[in-house]
Order: C-alpha cells, then sequence, then structure tokens
C-alpha cells in the first residue's frame, strides 16, 4: 500500500502541481490532502533579488523593472502593487532543470499580488514552493527523465500564459493548468497507447523513475498510463465510472475518487460550488477551503497559496 500512496503522490503532484493548479491548492487546500508529496507545494523558487536569468532560470522576483501593475493589466482583485516575476526577455525559456524555480517565482509573484492576506513575506512563499517542488515532488528531476518528453517551447508558451494569467490575477489559472494547453502539455510522452509504461520491476519504489513512467504516454489529451495490479498500461481516459488511479486517467472535469490510492478507483464528476469537498480536486474550480468548493471566480481562494 505504501508503494502505491507513493506513486500515487507523485503522480498528481506532477499533473497538477505541474499546473497552476500550483495556484489554487498548493499549501492550503491541495488535491489529496494528507499526502506529503502534494501538500508540499508544487512549484520552486528562485531567491529574490536579481530578476535576471538568462536561458531557463528566467529571473527571481526582485529587481525586475517589468512588473505589470493590477491596472495596467485589468487585474481582477490584485492589491496596489505592481506584479514582479522578472524582466529578462528570456525569462520564460524555461530549462528542464528550472521548471522548479521559475514556476515558483510566477506562482509567488501571483501570491504578493493577487492575495490580500498571504500570511508570509514573498521569499518565506518561495523557499517553501522551490523545496516542495525540487525534493518532495521531484519535478525538476522527473521532467529530465527521457520517457516523459519534455518540450522546451511548449514550456516557454505555458510559462508565458501563466506569468500573463497571475499577472491580471485570473481566478481560471488553475482550470488553464490542468489543461492540455497548459502546464500539462509540458511533458509529451514517449509511450504510444496500447503500450506498456510500466518502469522496471526495481524502480517501482523510486519516485522520479516511477513518477516519470506515469507521465510517459503520448497523446495526453486522450491517453493516461493507468497502473494496475499486474500491469502499467498508456489507456484512454475513461468517463465517469471508469476505472481510474489518479485524475489524468479521468476526462475533463472528472476526478479520481481514490483517497486510499488503491487499485480499482472510479471517476466521479467535479463538483459545483458550495457542495462539501475534503480535497481541491473534488471542485470544477479546483478550490476547496473550509470543506467547500468555492467558485470558480474566487481570486482569493486561486492565489492564496497558504
Amino acid at each position: 500500500m505504501e508503494k502505491h500512496r507513493s506513486l500515487h503522490s507523485v503522480f498528481r503532484s506532477v499533473l497538477l502541481a505541474l499546473t497552476v493548479l500550483i495556484a489554487p491548492t498548493v499549501g492550503c487546500s491541495s488535491p489529496q490532502s494528507g499526502r506529503p508529496a502534494e501538500n508540499a507545494g508544487s512549484g520552486s523558487a528562485g531567491q529574490a533579488g536579481s530578476g535576471s536569468g538568462s536561458g531557463g532560470s528566467a529571473g527571481s522576483v526582485g529587481s525586475g523593472t517589468a512588473g505589470v501593475s493590477a491596472a495596467g493589466m485589468g487585474g481582477e482583485g490584485a492589491d496596489a502593487g505592481s506584479f514582479d516575476a522578472g524582466s529578462s526577455p528570456t525569462r520564460n525559456m524555461v530549462q528542464v532543470a528550472d521548471v522548479c524555480e521559475r514556476l515558483s517565482t510566477i506562482q509567488c509573484a501571483g501570491e504578493k499580488h493577487c492575495c490580500t492576506n498571504p500570511g508570509r513575506t514573498e521569499e518565506m512563499c518561495k523557499s517553501t514552493m522551490k523545496d516542495g517542488c525540487v525534493n518532495q515532488l521531484h519535478l525538476d528531476a522527473i521532467a529530465a527523465q527521457a520517457n516523459t518528453g519534455f518540450d522546451r517551447m511548449s514550456a516557454e508558451t505555458a510559462f508565458t500564459e501563466f506569468e500573463r494569467l497571475a499577472s491580471t490575477c485570473k481566478p481560471s489559472i488553475a482550470q488553464w493548468g490542468v489543461s492540455v494547453t497548459g502546464f500539462r502539455g509540458i511533458l509529451k510522452g514517449t509511450i504510444a497507447a496500447g503500450q506498456s509504461c510500466r518502469p522496471p520491476l526495481q524502480s517501482l519504489t523510486d519516485p522520479v523513475i516511477a513518477g516519470a513512467a506515469l507521465v510517459s504516454c503520448t497523446d495526453l489529451g486522450t491517453q493516461a498510463c493507468l497502473p494496475m495490479a499486474l500491469s502499467w498500461t498508456c489507456t484512454p481516459r475513461h468517463p465517469a465510472g471508469g476505472a481510474c488511479f489518479a485524475d489524468a486517467n479521468c476526462l475533463d472535469d472528472l476526478y479520481c475518487d481514490n483517497p486510499q490510492t488503491t487499485f480499482g478507483a472510479v471517476c466521479k464528476a467535479r463538483k459545483a460550488p458550495a457542495a462539501a469537498c475534503t480535497n481541491a480536486n473534488e471542485c470544477l474550480s479546483l478550490a476547496c477551503k473550509q470543506g467547500t468548493c468555492r467558485a470558480a471566480d474566487d481570486v482569493q481562494a486561486a492565489y492564496c497559496l497558504q
């Protein structure tokens, strides 16, 4: 059981944390509460200061001069300060080893800009997000595995859009993130439909190797790696009632009801605002706070990460 719990945490972390899911559910209402890899955060952050960066490290928040004001970008619920996630023209040309660096830089710039009561400094946010991303989610290491098919052009496009959404405090940032056109599309996969996606047996408990295997299928809009008792196979994403191990095995607007990370779980429809919830992935808005699914236009639910 512990082995599958660990694999599930990594899998969901990659597919949800690698999305701006990042925005609404890190720290305060994780997709699956009680799982350290997901609760810890889904982004990493560089150190505050330079606002520069070349290639993939794309500048830490700090002295960048290209901060975007809420008024100038049509901010929704933003504070009076400006959004600043760096100014280098290459800041979103992220190398595979710097996914966590850029992810948390934008995340925490968004929290500072959009959340009226973050409860911590931007530097504290970035430190927490980077540690969770690098050391618990292993996102950089997973993305670097050959079978995940990390695509730099897709990553640049995704980070650019992520930055735009965060700079304007768009509450739809999480829904965008879990879509194929969002962060989910950074990893293209290399394993064709119907083929085995199982890692070597001796690596099943390695969170990096197993996590990479779980995001190794191509045609990610229609296929996902489905671990079963005896096999892992790239299979079609299922409608409500279909078998799943994690949300990626389900069609859009569905979640995998698998709190114990066991085989035989099924896909269910995500819940409307005001419905009772335990985990954020149960909600259409991907925001569950104080046991209730929040509305899709709730800026504070989307950007207050802690």
